[in-house]
């Protein structure tokens, strides 16, 4: 079987151009009651506990260097996918192909999303002292973030510029073949830009009715900041509907850009992506909003379709431009011909 990104890549690449607003919201309405089968709510929930525990390795770790002591993270339960006990090798086994039955499914992603906000509601706790020692150490001598300098660059025909340069790649379907391509040319001009991927080109204004947004999921802390403080992190893990918040996360362009430039020191975004996908108006809007309140510059490159006048606007105001080209995908060697037989 396919992974489930695939398969819901291939599902949307389908929808691809054919969903107005009044369509995406009943999409979202779907994804979050519509039937999913155990075996993919079970690859999300698992990506969420493995994401889970790297970060909350990573704040304990910087707790403990800034005050000598971190809460133990006691996480039993899901550190029982790595075990070598034949019962939890069985069970965890069925859970990610989907032998569970929608209960059982449902009783085992709620017991690993218990565990893991009792250990978020720790660290929340010793970072809030945390925070203000940080404060008090660094008043009269704030860590100062690398700068590097300004660099210039044509990308596909596009004149670029940025100290540093955050990179959204629309990672649907039609577009991962040329993923490594963009990625590549990117990078050999701007070595130090930073990449997110984003299930879509949707851009949208997420609604708060919908659950926790997803700035939070794109958001890379940088390390001269003051990392204990709250806004960094997730304020609490949903315990119901997780399948629901992964994808409208992976999905969340404007929560990407929103990361980006505030939450990322990025001066220039650079977003690949092909324009199948809905852009709602007040999204733009509030798009306008977040390029000049951060001081970004927005460059677009598009494989296909051209951005709406709007947004074409906001983009030119940004300091950015646009291209449209086709990156040339790397043709696999060519097989030699078998040699002639011998007479």
């Amino acid at each position: 079987m396919e992974p489930l990104k695939l398969r819901r890549r291939r599902f949307m690449g389908l929808l691809s151009g054919a969903l107005a607003g009044g369509w995406a919201a009943g999409l979202q309405a779907e994804e979050r009651y519509g039937k999913w089968e155990p075996v993919d709510r079970a690859e999300v929930a698992e990506e969420f506990m493995v994401r889970m525990k790297e970060e909350f390795a990573g704040r304990a770790r910087r707790l403990k260097e800034m005050t000598g002591n971190a809460p133990e993270m006691l996480l039993p339960f899901i550190d029982s996918r790595e075990s070598t006990e034949q019962k939890d090798v069985k069970a965890w086994k069925e859970f990610r192909e989907g032998k569970m039955n929608d209960g059982m499914t449902t009783r085992w992603i709620d017991k690993a999303l218990k565990e893991l906000e009792a250990n978020r509601k720790k660290l929340a706790a010793a970072e809030k002292p945390a925070a203000s020692a940080w404060q008090k150490k660094y008043r009269d001598n704030p860590p100062q973030p690398v700068v590097p300098e300004v660099l210039q660059a044509f990308i596909y025909e596009m004149d670029v510029q940025a100290n540093q340069l955050g990179v959204i790649m629309d990672n649907s379907f039609s577009m991962t073949q040329y993923l490594p391509a963009v990625r590549a040319e990117i990078k050999s001009r701007f070595a130090l830009a930073k990449f997110v991927e984003v299930n879509s080109c949707y851009l949208k204004t997420a609604n708060e009715r919908w659950g926790p947004q997803g700035e939070w999921y794109y958001t890379v802390p940088p390390e001269h900041r003051n990392l204990f403080e709250p806004d960094w992190w997730l304020k609490e893990i949903p315990r119901q509907d997780l399948h629901f918040h992964m994808i409208g996360w992976q999905r969340d362009t404007y929560a990407a850009m929103q990361a980006m430039a505030e939450n990322m020191d990025i001066d220039a975004i650079y977003w690949f992506c092909d324009f199948d996908d809905t852009i709602e108006p007040r999204a733009i809007r509030n798009l306008e909003a977040l390029l000049t309140k951060n001081n970004v510059r927005l460059y677009v490159h598009t494989v296909k379709s051209k951005p709406p006048a709007a947004l074409a606007m906001v983009i030119k105001n940004s300091g950015g431009s646009v291209t449209r080209a086709v990156p040339k995908l790397e043709k696999p060697p060519a097989t030699p011909p078998p040699p002639a037989p011998v007479k």
